[in-house]
C-alpha cells in the first residue's frame, strides 16, 4: 500500500490465501492483535488515497505465486523492516 501510494497508483488489488486480512480491514473480524490493528490502521490510511480490493485464492495449492509470496511472507516476518512497519501504523 505505501509503494502504491509513493508511485502514484490510484487502484490496487491484494491477493491473499487468508481470509483474515480482509475481514480485518472490513471491520467483519475485530483486531485484537498487535499485527491485526497494525494492519487495519494500514488500510485505514491507505484507503483514504486508493481503491483496495481483496481477492482470495486458494493457499497452497501448487500456484506458483502463491507459493512464493507466502515464501517472501515468511522472510519478511524476521526482518526488522517488518517490525518497524508493524510499530509504524500501531501508533496510527
Amino acid at each position: 500500500m505505501e509503494y502504491a501510494k509513493e508511485k502514484g497508483y490510484e487502484k490496487i488489488i491484494i491477493n491473499h490465501d487468508y481470509i483474515g486480512l480482509e475481514k480485518w480491514c472490513t471491520g467483519e473480524w475485530k483486531t485484537n492483535k498487535k499485527i491485526t490493528i497494525a494492519y487495519k490502521n494500514c488500510y485505514d490510511y491507505f484507503s483514504k488515497f486508493l481503491t483496495i480490493q481483496f481477492h482470495w485464492v486458494r493457499g497452497h495449492s501448487g500456484d506458483p505465486y502463491n507459493t512464493l509470496a507466502d515464501q517472501l511472507a515468511k522472510k519478511a516476518l524476521e526482518s526488522k523492516n517488518f517490525r518497524d512497519l508493524i510499530t509504524k501504523y500501531i501508533k496510527n
